[in-house]
């Protein structure tokens, strides 16, 4: 059975248990139902709730995420909340960003306030965003992306049937 609590300073590989605390230090992979860390970082997390504080995640898969301050590099979650903060990938069902940006977002709603998004795929965007590829101009890009290499295959073989 796992700990109830563990407390982390430092460095170390793997940690399991119900609860995590990291202050100033980071870990390899955590497994846990609850991890907090404030100023520290992690590898890998697999949990139910995650609280990032001045701090960062290269992988996180759980059901809900805040990070204020600190990032993310690619995140599955349930419901995602960045203030002042940055998310490589994110794919979720609810995500709020607060004067925070993201690279790539997957998402059935977006509450967005000062956000900058590169590509945001949205069923519901609320708020105001700065995106670079929304929803429509994914879709047309993926579109013209495809007629594009379509006519390139047909120049082609019109070439190579010449010779």
């Amino acid at each position: 059975m796992s700990e109830p609590m563990q407390e982390h300073t430092s460095e170390s590989n793997t940690v399991n248990a119900e609860v995590v605390n990291i202050t100033q230090g980071g870990a390899d992979m955590i497994q846990a139902e609850v991890v907090r860390i404030n100023q520290g970082g992690a590898n890998v997390i697999h949990a139910t709730e995650v609280k990032i504080q001045q701090g960062g995640v290269v992988q996180a898969e759980c059901d809900t995420l805040k990070i204020v301050q600190g990032g993310a590099v690619a995140v599955q979650a349930t419901t995602i909340t960045v203030e002042q903060g940055g998310l490589g990938l994110a794919a979720a069902e609810t995500v709020t960003l607060d004067n925070s940006g993201a690279g790539i977002l997957v998402t059935q709603r977006a509450d967005l306030n000062k956000a900058r998004v590169g590509i945001l795929l949205a069923s519901e965007v609320h708020g105001t965003v700065e995106a670079v590829l929304d929803t429509p101009r994914a879709m047309l890009a993926g579109l013209a992306a495809g007629v594009g290499l379509g006519l390139m295959l047909v120049v082609g073989r019109l070439l190579s049937r010449r010779k």
